[in-house]
């Protein structure tokens, strides 16, 4: 991951004193358009020129169970909202080439915030998927941050890879260090900080087990990981 944007402080406007108009603007102008867009953000839905069949995945994260602010940065969720679903397509033999990107959020959310989650969407397509770019979205309200992305992949005539597609003799390759993800959740723990930030021996029940040495083992297993990141796997025949 490319190193974040100094944060300016999240004081100044808050998204309910921005208006939706306002804050759609500010996010607007952080963002790449995508290669393949003919028509981009700003009308009712995007329109995209591929050039072989469509692979589409989704994935939603929610202030708690997924994330916190405390331990992310908002360009390290843009980062991490993209990663995920970008290697998922990648995983598929696909070339992503479009995201869309629904926020909903307190209303007193700092602008800020979501300007640099923004900013790291849009980096980690520039650097993870030259040509892609945020394509559409939707900004709502809700007691906690919670995003939706969806992201669009082009096979460009190949086929794609499937997970039933393995045999034995394949050979298999994957991108990343495992564990890592596992690790780092453990150590996140172990300097347990609230949403507010500050520093507590409490953890959240909805985050599963109470000791940090639980996690390594099961935690690989779940779907997100505490990184921007988790390992990817794909088979291809001798």
């Amino acid at each position: 991951m490319q190193n974040p944007p100094v944060d300016r402080a999240e004081t100044g406007h808050t998204v309910e004193e921005l208006g939706e108009s306002g804050l759609l603007a500010r996010i607007l102008e952080r963002l790449s358009p995508a290669a393949t867009a003919t028509v981009g953000p700003g009308d009712d839905a995007a329109v995209l020129r591929p050039r072989g069949e469509i692979v589409v995945t989704s994935d939603t994260m929610v202030e708690g169970p997924d994330f916190r602010r405390a331990w992310h940065s908002g360009f390290e969720l843009g980062w991490k909202l993209a990663a995920t679903n970008l290697s998922d397509v990648a995983a598929m033999g696909a070339r992503p080439i479009g995201l869309t990107v629904s926020i909903a959020c307190p209303a007193d959310l700092p602008v800020a915030y979501l300007e640099r989650l923004a900013e790291g969407l849009d980096a980690a397509c520039r650097t993870l998927a030259p040509g892609c770019g945020v394509v559409g979205g939707d900004l709502g309200r809700a007691p906690v941050l919670t995003a939706a992305v969806t992201a669009l992949g082009d096979l460009g005539g190949r086929r794609p890879v499937l997970r039933s597609g393995a045999h034995a003799g394949d050979v298999v390759a994957y991108a990343g260090d495992l564990g890592l993800a596992g690790l780092g959740l453990s150590l996140l723990f172990d300097r347990a900080a609230t949403t507010r930030g500050k520093r507590t021996t409490a953890r959240w029940a909805s985050c599963g087990p109470s000791t940090p040495r639980h996690w390594p083992r099961s935690w690989h297993r779940r779907r997100r990981s505490g990184s921007g990141s988790r390992p990817r796997s794909a088979a291809r025949r001798r």
